[in-house]
């Protein structure tokens, strides 16, 4: 995927969910990392999506570093490549954005 096609909010998460990745000693970034930065987003829309939908954004939080801490952990510092299913989930995001029309790939 091409970082142009990302908007600025998306490009915001992503860099956050690497540093999230790196913070937590993870080989790579994975979507939990993804997750746990999009809910804490400055101004970012997750928390209110989950709240339509009836789900707390403070208990999601606790569960998914419940699942950063159990991923494996490295040292070295360096900075965490993308996962393979990060990437799986950017082209979906892609190919959702095509089929609504929209040029560009949002957060939500």
């Amino acid at each position: 995927m091409k970082a142009e096609k990302l908007t600025s909010q998306t490009r915001e998460v992503l860099v956050s969910a690497q540093a999230t990745a790196d913070r937590f000693g993870n080989p790579e970034v994975r979507p939990a990392h993804l997750l746990a930065a999009a809910l804490t987003q400055e101004k970012g829309i997750t928390p209110n999506l989950l709240r339509r939908a009836g789900v707390d954004p403070d208990l999601v939080a606790g569960k998914v570093a419940e699942i950063l801490t159990s991923f494996s952990k490295v040292s070295g510092g360096h900075k965490p490549p993308l996962s393979r299913e990060i990437n799986e989930v950017l082209a979906a995001a892609e190919s959702e954005a095509k089929r609504r029309g929209d040029s560009y790939v949002a957060v939500d």
